[in-house]
């Protein structure tokens, strides 16, 4: 429902964030490594409290601090991973108090980012809500209202070199292609060959990579020449790259997780790339695990590829002097 919103309303827009109750979806073109404290509205019940408001306002500001502080508890824990969840209710004279606080998973690794980013809203609660009811302060690292959700995610991410319109285009066939064949599953992940998209109800935290759902390919054709020479040269080429993709952007905003390169061997070009997904911390070790992993598999082949959900490697030998590497076309889902 969400992603059907979400295209109907702003169907030409790079970015888009909606809200439910239940949940709520943020794309962006925007690599975010921070708490995001722009995009945030408030609402309000259009009815006062009865009684002195001024005692009401601050037992409420109270409960929502001790309810951030138990979100943040080192023994707050649900799936082995810290909740940064919290809801309970308060008797407040003869009525009853509900109220819930939540940082999103982006910010697992960080517990004083959730803890901060939960009182800097707590503290502009009043600017909007004061008296009233009922109130919420929404964001997109952050939620105050609702129950303990049946939570889900997604992860997309276009290729390296894929950008616009092709990258957008991809995306709508990926979500297409998975509410086509996975109607009733709870998880389930899309591999093209210009981007790949998961959803899953499971939240892991970013440090986790996922070497679970991966899946080795590779042209049927083997190499002329010495196969043990040309192993080591393609694994070497492709550390050099995993160590590029290790590297800090020029504007310093993050990792680049991408690289991409060619290497003369022989009369032919070997053609390379690696690339890990935004929400990993540890790139290297991802890319040189798929590296091994494509060793197993493929050795000796005029090209391969290692797919998974945290990174992927490719390679592809061509005899042709174009420098233009076509892909091939890739469709493959897993589904639970």
């Amino acid at each position: 429902m969400y992603l059907c919103k979400l295209r109907r309303r702003c169907p030409r827009n790079k970015a888009g964030i909606i809200w439910f109750d239940q949940c709520f979806v943020e794309i962006t073109a925007i690599e975010v490594m921070e708490v995001n404290y722009d995009n945030n509205f408030y609402m309000h019940n259009p009815n006062k409290v009865m009684g002195d408001a001024k005692s009401f306002n601050k037992e409420t500001m109270a409960f929502l601090e001790q309810l951030a502080l138990e979100a943040t508890r080192k023994d707050n824990m649900e799936d082995g991973m810290m909740a940064l969840y919290s809801a309970r209710e308060k008797m407040v004279g003869t009525k009853k108090l509900y109220a819930m606080v939540q940082c999103t998973r982006d910010v697992f690794m960080f517990k004083t980012m959730c803890k901060e980013c939960l009182e800097r809203i707590i503290s502009q609660y009043p600017k909007c809500c004061d008296g009233k009811q009922g109130g919420r302060v929404l964001g997109t690292s952050y939620t105050a209202h609702g129950e303990a959700p049946n939570s889900g995610n997604f992860v997309f991410q276009c290729r390296g070199d894929s950008y616009g319109s092709i990258c957008g285009s991809c995306y709508a066939t990926a979500v297409a292609g998975l509410r086509k064949r996975c109607q009733r599953y709870k998880g389930a992940i899309i591999w093209y060959d210009q981007c790949f998209l998961k959803v899953s109800t499971i939240n892991s935290p970013p440090t986790k990579m996922d070497y679970e759902n991966t899946f080795p390919m590779h042209n049927p054709n083997n190499i002329n020449g010495d196969t043990q020479l040309f192993n080591q040269k393609m694994k070497n080429f492709l550390y050099e790259l995993a160590l590029k993709a290790d590297k800090p952007k020029a504007d310093g905003t993050g990792l680049l997780y991408y690289a991409a390169g060619t290497k003369r061997l022989g009369k032919n070009k070997l053609y390379a790339m690696v690339q890990c997904t935004l929400d990993i911390f540890h790139c290297k070790v991802c890319l040189e695990w798929s590296i091994k992993e494509l060793s197993k598999c493929c050795e000796g082949k005029q090209g391969a590829r290692v797919l998974g959900t945290s990174c992927n490697v490719r390679v592809l030998l061509r005899a042709k002097k174009s420098d233009r590497v076509d892909w091939s076309k890739t469709i493959r889902v897993f589904s639970r």
